[in-house]
Formats: structure tokens, sequence, C-alpha cells
């Protein structure tokens, strides 16, 4: 094991015992006296884990927590004190801290398991982070790509009929601004008028199989009776970035074409 690991305390007997103990354990191990110092050994050798004291002089530890969490918010931090009175508990709780104990630790392997938990814990919020950032870099290509096009197009949750996405084409043409966010709106109270419910003519049923799994695209023709407008219509089941199967809905205006048809 070669991990990384800051210890704050004011106490150097309590400091250098806890050193020796994960050194031993395989961990790099620096000591800082007050939480001043730490910030300064943090910035120029940063850690996922950091065990640390409440009262210090010059920085209390949940000051502390807060300047490192403002460097690092991934850093997790546990808290050692012989200051546990419920107050501190619900404080260093409060302030997102992994785990909080009392001096003295009885057994050490508490102690040694609890930071290995909070280095696990800071990969997974760093990979659940940058999976986010991924994702979001991802729909904003895709709302690039939407909004460019002659059509208007929207995202709905099959389930609770609440609007995912609309792009700038749906906007204009329902008379809301280019950029309002419509997400959490139920579509059939955005899209159509004066429904109380699920439209009649919903097609979430014909895009899905008996398993619910997506099946082809569904083409289908209709008058908006907010815009008086018809459309060609392409309703798809997809999967949405958080696992859910949406409604992926393009319709294209079709209005001029079949009024040129009936002449």
């Amino acid at each position: 094991m070669d991990q990384k690991l800051l210890i704050v305390d004011d106490e150097p007997r309590l400091a250098e015992s806890l050193k020796f103990i994960f050194e031993n354990k395989g961990f790099r191990v620096q000591t800082s006296s007050n939480g001043l110092e730490a910030i300064e050994t943090f910035k120029k050798s940063p850690v996922k884990v950091i065990i640390t004291d409440i009262q210090m002089p010059k920085m209390n530890g949940f000051d502390f927590m807060a300047e490192v969490k403002r460097i690092d918010p991934f850093v997790q931090l546990i808290f050692l004190t012989g200051h546990g009175d419920m107050e501190n508990v619900k404080k260093a709780f409060k302030n997102t801290a992994f785990e909080f104990f009392q001096k003295p630790v009885l057994d050490n392997e508490i102690l040694f398991n609890a930071v290995k938990s909070a280095d696990s814990r800071y990969q997974q919020l760093k990979d659940e982070n940058k999976a986010k950032e991924n994702t979001e870099k991802s729909l904003s290509i895709a709302r690039t790509i939407f909004d460019s096009l002659e059509a208007v197009v929207y995202v709905s949750d099959m389930e609770t009929y609440e609007l995912l996405y609309t792009n700038k084409k749906l906007n204009i043409e329902l008379g809301y601004k280019s950029n309002e966010n419509l997400a959490g709106k139920k579509c059939w109270e955005v899209i159509q008028k004066d429904h109380t419910g699920p439209c009649s003519f919903c097609t979430n049923s014909r895009i899905i199989d008996e398993n619910g799994l997506p099946t082809e695209a569904y083409e289908w023709e209709f008058c908006n009776e907010n815009t008086k407008k018809i459309y060609q219509i392409f309703d798809k089941a997809i999967q949405w970035y958080d696992g859910r199967t949406v409604r992926l809905e393009t319709a294209y205006d079709i209005t001029e074409k079949r009024k040129y048809e009936k002449l």
C-alpha cells in the first residue's frame, strides 16, 4: 500500500504515535500541529484523507476543514478529538466529515479501516464528478445539435410525463423564450392545450415492448392544438443519461406541404 495521509493534531506525542502506526501499514504520513500549518502542507502535497483534531491553536478543525475543501472538495476528513460532545458530532457531519472518533481510540484497526473507507469514498466522488462532467458535456453537444434543427424536439419522462429537455424551436413555437427552461413541467401541460392529464393519443405504449424496452421509432401526424400546425412526428424511446427510459419526440412542421397537396 502506498497511500498518503495527513495527521493534524497539536499533541506531538499523539501525532507521532499515529504516524508510526500508519507508516507500518504502508502509508506515507505527514503531520502538522495546527490548521494553518496543515493547509500549507496540503497545498504542497495533497492527500485524499486527513485525520484532524478539533480544538487546536490558530485554526480549529472545522475552519481547517472548510479551507481544505475549498482547495479539494472531495478530500475526506476524519475527526479525532477529545471533545466528543454531541454538538461537535452534529457539526462535524453537517460539514460532511467522513467519520468522527473520540480520543483515545483503543482499537487502531477501527481507525485504519475508516481511513481505507475514506480513501475509497474520495475516489468514488471523483469518479462520479468526472462522469457528471462527461454527461454535461455530451448533453451540451446534444443541445447544440437539437437547437440547430428546424424541428420541434423534446424529451420527457415516460412515467411522470415531466419534460427533461426542450429545444429552442419548441420554446419559440409555443410562445416561450428560446432559452427558457421548461424542465419539470408536464409535457401535456406545455405542448397541448387545456389538458388536465396525459393525452389520450400519447404514443408511449407504442415505443416500448411488454418488458419496457425501446422498440422502433413510431411515426405519425398530428395537428397541435396550440400552434394549429400539422406535424410529422417521430417518437422514440431512448435511455437517458441516468439510466431511465425516456421519450424523444422530433416533430417537423408539414402544414404548408399538406395545404399544397389539397390544391
